[in-house]
């Protein structure tokens, strides 16, 4: 029974910071992905705050913008002017605030113009639209990121 009060204490402990580390990543935060910064790819994202864990339950934006990287070539061609935004309120969803933190979703209309723009290319050199970001999962909801500055 001794040893039961140390375990207890220590599962108590666990439990604080998990909950502390919850709080913490369910705040607004500047976005920090170089694709959804950078202006020279397109227009700005009419948003600068994020927060995780994101729509594909990445748990840092550093591990969402490794990801969302490979996305790059297709950007930088500009197969889609929707493209960009879409993957970056995917990956770095904008932040709403109404009385709670929670993610902004893409709309469905802004991801079906990205896979309009860019699928052929993408399977012209082999490639699929990919599963995590069908557009069927979204949408058009009021409150969603159109995309549109």
């Amino acid at each position: 029974m001794a040893t039961m009060l140390p375990v207890s204490n220590l599962l108590l402990s666990v439990l604080l910071i998990l909950l502390t580390v919850f709080e913490v990543e369910s705040t607004c935060q500047p976005v920090t992905i170089p694709m959804c910064l950078d202006a020279r790819l397109g227009n700005q994202l009419g948003y600068n705050t994020t927060t995780l864990p994101n729509f594909l339950n990445h748990a840092s934006q550093l591990e969402a913008g490794l990801e969302v990287h490979m996305f790059y070539p297709l950007v930088r061609v500009k197969c889609s002017p929707a493209l960009r935004p879409y993957l970056c309120a995917v990956y770095a969803p904008m932040c709403g605030t109404n009385q709670e933190v929670s993610l902004v979703p893409p709309c469905r209309r802004l991801c079906e113009e990205a896979y309009k723009g860019c699928s052929t290319l993408m399977n012209k050199f082999g490639f699929m639209w990919p599963s995590q970001l069908r557009c069927e999962q979204w949408n058009d909801d009021d409150g969603c990121f159109d995309g549109l500055v």
